[in-house]
C-alpha cells in the first residue's frame, strides 16, 4: 500500500485543499469533547488527511495539537498549513514512545486501513498514549449502514470494516474503561437541500429496520452511514497486547 500512501492527497483526495464539508462535520460532531481553550491539554491527531480536524482544534482555541501519519506527502502538507505534524513508519511505535501524554486523541477515518491482526495492539497503544481518564474518538463507516459497501470499497486501502457491536467489542479488549457509541451527522450547512433530507431521512431509516426485522436481520441502532466511539482510558491497570 506504500504506493499509495506516498501519494494520497493526489491519487485519493485529488485536491491539495481542506474539505470545508469535513471540517463542518468535525466541528459538528466533536466539539463537545475538546479541551477547553488554555487548558494546557494535548491532542494527537492520527491520520490528519489534508488537516480539517486540526483546523477545528486550532479554532476551538486548542493550542496544543499535532498530527501523525505515515504519508509524507501528508505530513509535509499539514506543515506546509502551518501545523505540527510527524511522520511515522510505525504508528503503534510512535504512540507507546509517548505513553500517558495526551488528553485527547482522534483517530478518524484509520481504524479500517489497519490489518485485523494489529487492531487490537494499534488500539492498545492509543490507550496507552492517553493520560488516565484522557479520550480518544475513533470514526469508521458504518458496515450497519444500507450503503455500506460504497463506502468500505470506496478506498483500496481499506482492510476493515465495523458495526457498533464490532467497534465496541474491540475497544473493551483493547483495555479502554468505557466506550459511548454516536451516530455522525452528516447535515450541518444548513440549507433546503439538507432540510428536506433531515425531514426524509427517519422514514428511509424506519423502512430499513421495518425490513430488516421482517426478514429476521440482525438490526443495530446505528445504521447512519458513519460512526464513531468515544472510548475513555480508566486510571486502573487494563490489559495491554
Amino acid at each position: 500500500m506504500k504506493e499509495i500512501y506516498d501519494h494520497y492527497l493526489e491519487n485519493t483526495f485529488g485536491s491539495y485543499q481542506p474539505c470545508k464539508v469535513k471540517r463542518a462535520q468535525f466541528l459538528f460532531n466533536y466539539r463537545r469533547w475538546f479541551p477547553q481553550p488554555g487548558s494546557g491539554a494535548k491532542v494527537l491527531d492520527i491520520g490528519p488527511g489534508r488537516g480539517e480536524m486540526l483546523d477545528v482544534l486550532a479554532e476551538c482555541g486548542v493550542t496544543d495539537c499535532m498530527g501523525v501519519d505515515l504519508s509524507e506527502e501528508i505530513v509535509r502538507f499539514c506543515r506546509s498549513r502551518g501545523f505540527v505534524c510527524e511522520w511515522t513508519d510505525d504508528t503503534e511505535a510512535f504512540l507507546l514512545r509517548h505513553e500517558n501524554s495526551c488528553d485527547l486523541i482522534t483517530v478518524c477515518d484509520v481504524l479500517e486501513h489497519i490489518d485485523r491482526n494489529h487492531t487490537l495492539p494499534f488500539l492498545s497503544a492509543v490507550r496507552r498514549a492517553l493520560k488516565p481518564g484522557g479520550k480518544a474518538i475513533f470514526q469508521v463507516p458504518n458496515m450497519a449502514a444500507e450503503d455500506a459497501a460504497l463506502y468500505y470499497y470506496a478506498d483500496f486501502t481499506h482492510v476493515a470494516g465495523f458495526t457498533e457491536l464490532s467497534l465496541k467489542q474491540v475497544l473493551m479488549t483493547a483495555g479502554f474503561s468505557r466506550c459511548e457509541l454516536h451516530d455522525y451527522e452528516v447535515f450541518c450547512y444548513g440549507g433546503i437541500k439538507e432540510a428536506a433530507a433531515r425531514l426524509l431521512r427517519p422514514f428511509f431509516y424506519a423502512w430499513t429496520r421495518f425490513r430488516r426485522r421482517v426478514i429476521g436481520s440482525h438490526c443495530p441502532n446505528i445504521i447512519t452511514p458513519v460512526f464513531f466511539a468515544v472510548a475513555e482510558k480508566g486510571s486502573g491497570h487494563e490489559n495491554s497486547f
